[in-house]
């Protein structure tokens, strides 16, 4: 009986310890963070964390919102003083004068702000479903029709007249004094002047996201990334339509949000690198000679997680290890950053504080 009993104990340990060691071969980068990284942090912004805008613009203050509004300032984030009179699911600025802040409600309305009180809701937004600024004009986007119709959406550009047979406005940027606007269900739009948009045909209807390095437009689809100029990937993945570009004052990426992947750990974003036929790469790879993280670096802690907004904090490399911060809102985690946490440690991905 002993001896039977011993055989079975001897068996689980040698089951027990082959799970383990396959485990540790498919999931190699849990077991590097756990060697090597910090203990998990619980981000001080929690939820689903809207997109992340400056303002005013190059002040490096930033504003986000969970339902309450928090502001970036001096390396911290903190709940913002004023709040508008209702919770909030995202915002939006512009450089006109004066420079405005802008927040969306959750009863579908727009409320502003120039520094002071927030005043609103505007009375000519309502049932609005996204806002975006670009320049010095607002869009604000309405569902008028039947949801996922190019004629389901309304835009409206600084509270003009209305735009129907629109899709849902997923992003709006300036590039060479150009206006464009992506939306899910249209397309490609320019705006010509504050009540006029044409459309435009060299990509797909299905745009979920814009980003600019201030000379080219770069566009996300559910399936692929674009740039004006010409395709910058031929790959095929599930991108969540964060898109921005990382710029550490000598070399730029794209990022790219993933919002489904084959694997528990392949998700957080990838790295696209400008004018080049190269795959998108998870960053800290050894492919690349440019990355937005430290090779071998903790990124498997992000790409845990879907990443619906990014941002990159321009001039931040030279306090951040050579390496600039990025802030990604998750879908449902809360806002993680990159950055040093530690003067003898080099930065790395954590939830934000």
């Amino acid at each position: 009986m002993k001896q039977g009993a011993l055989g079975k104990t001897v068996f689980f340990l040698v089951l027990v310890s082959l799970c383990v060691f396959c485990m540790s071969c498919d999931q190699e980068p849990l077991f590097y963070d756990i060697a090597t990284g910090y203990p998990p942090i619980e981000p001080l912004i929690g939820g689903a964390p809207s997109k992340i805008v400056e303002y005013p613009s190059g002040s490096e203050t930033l504003y986000i919102t969970n339902g309450i509004i928090s502001k970036y300032d001096s390396g911290s984030w903190t709940r913002m003083s004023n709040q508008p009179p209702v919770r909030t699911r995202d915002i939006a600025a512009v450089n006109g004068s004066p420079e405005t802040l802008y927040a969306l409600g959750v009863d579908g309305r727009i409320y502003s702000s120039t520094g002071g009180a927030w005043v609103g809701p505007i009375a000519v937004y309502e049932k609005i479903e996204s806002i975006f600024g670009a320049g010095s004009a607002l869009y604000a986007c309405r569902l008028t029709g039947t949801p996922g119709t190019n004629n389901g959406y309304t835009i409206y550009i600084n509270g003009g007249s209305p735009i129907s047979n629109t899709g849902k406005l997923m992003g709006a940027v300036v590039v060479s004094s150009t206006t464009y606007l992506g939306t899910l269900g249209a397309g490609l739009f320019t705006a010509a002047a504050p009540s006029t948009l044409i459309q435009e045909t060299v990509i797909g209807k299905e745009i979920i996201g814009l980003a600019t390095d201030n000379s080219d437009l770069f566009i996300a689809t559910p399936s692929k990334v674009h740039c004006l100029s010409g395709d910058v990937t031929l790959d095929s993945y599930a991108y969540s339509g964060g898109i921005t570009v990382w710029d550490d004052g000598s070399n730029q990426l794209l990022l790219a949000g993933i919002r489904r992947s084959n694997s528990a750990f392949r998700y957080g974003y990838r790295e696209i690198m400008f004018s080049s036929s190269q795959r998108p790469q998870e960053p800290g790879n050894t492919v690349n000679t440019v990355t937005s993280v430290q090779k071998d670096s903790t990124y498997s802690a992000i790409g845990k997680h879907v990443v619906n907004h990014l941002y990159v904090v321009n001039n931040s490399s030279a306090n951040n290890g050579g390496y600039p911060i990025i802030f990604a809102s998750t879908a449902k985690d809360g806002l993680w950053s990159y950055k040093i946490r530690s003067n003898d440690k080099p930065p790395e991905w954590n939830g934000e504080r």
